[in-house]
């Protein structure tokens, strides 16, 4: 058994965020499960031919970090898919955040017992 200050489900834009914010900011024993096999979240899973997001690139970004922010351009106004994946792995990257990320855990089930202060999880592998 682990035991954990917090559990973020997702490793998708708000999951990483958080991640960043619990760990790093607020030293939490922080951990990460992702369905997936990757970062992304809704973008690891839409794979068609043509996705791309519909919001100006500039609103995917990462604005509360300086370094981020100085050092990624963005090449489109609308990005591609593969585009935005890459923007999340650099800024796990940059932030060292796939330490604290499980992937392919599927969560079934999550129950807490307030009294003990326990969290449970059921996983499928």
């Amino acid at each position: 058994m682990k035991y954990l200050d917090a559990l973020i489900i997702g490793a998708g834009f708000s999951g990483l965020y958080q991640l960043h914010c619990l760990r790093d900011k607020l030293k939490l024993n922080t951990l990460v499960l992702e369905e997936g096999g990757d970062l992304g979240g809704t973008w690891y899973w839409n794979r068609y031919p043509g996705a791309r997001c519909d919001s100006e690139s500039f609103t995917y970004g990462f604005t509360f970090s300086k370094k981020i922010f100085k050092t990624w351009t963005w090449k489109e106004r609308y990005p591609k898919q593969k585009v935005i994946l890459n923007y999340l792995k650099y800024f796990s990257k940059e932030y060292n955040l796939k330490k604290n990320i499980v992937f392919k855990q599927k969560v079934i089930s999550t129950q807490i017992f307030c009294k003990r202060k326990l969290m449970e999880n059921k996983n499928e592998q």
